[in-house]
């Protein structure tokens, strides 16, 4: 959600989310598309009642970005970043090799006791979070959802 709202700029205009709880009233797995004002459209999905699997796909005008476990599983041998260009043709991209999480606990270091601003801001954290509101909505009443207007 979060690397979607990234590269669109910021939140969806309206979502639609669907859920399937568990006995537990988890949600044990969840899909969300996000719509945004130029066209553009996001899909999410998380589960634990289904196999391991993680990627991020981007589809575009001029090509397609695949990232294989952006998110996790940073040792892993089947980590990539590849773009497929409009030829189909496919273009291997160099991926850092850090800590994800130590980053982010570095990031927040310094917001602490440096006072340097945080990568994400204060305003996308709100976004992300009146997003999955949303979400969340638009699921338990079976109908598009609109993320509200930050007051």
């Amino acid at each position: 959600l979060s690397l979607a709202q990234f590269l669109m700029g910021g939140p969806p205009e309206w979502v639609f989310g669907d859920q399937w709880l568990g006995p537990s009233g988890v949600d044990e797995a969840f899909t969300g598309t996000l719509h945004y004002a130029n066209g553009a459209m996001a899909q999410i999905s998380s589960g634990f009642a289904v196999p391991y699997y993680n990627h991020f796909d981007a589809l575009g005008d001029n090509g397609r970005l695949l990232f294989t476990r952006p998110f996790t599983g940073l040792e892993s041998d089947d980590r990539r970043l590849t773009y497929y260009d409009s030829d189909h043709a496919a273009h291997e991209l160099p991926v850092p090799e850090m800590e994800l999480y130590a980053g982010e606990v570095e990031d927040m270091h310094d917001a602490i006791l440096n006072g340097r601003p945080t990568y994400v801001t204060l305003a996308e954290t709100r976004d992300h979070v009146r997003t999955v509101l949303a979400l969340y909505e638009s699921a338990r009443r079976e109908e598009r959802g609109y993320v509200e207007e930050e007051s």
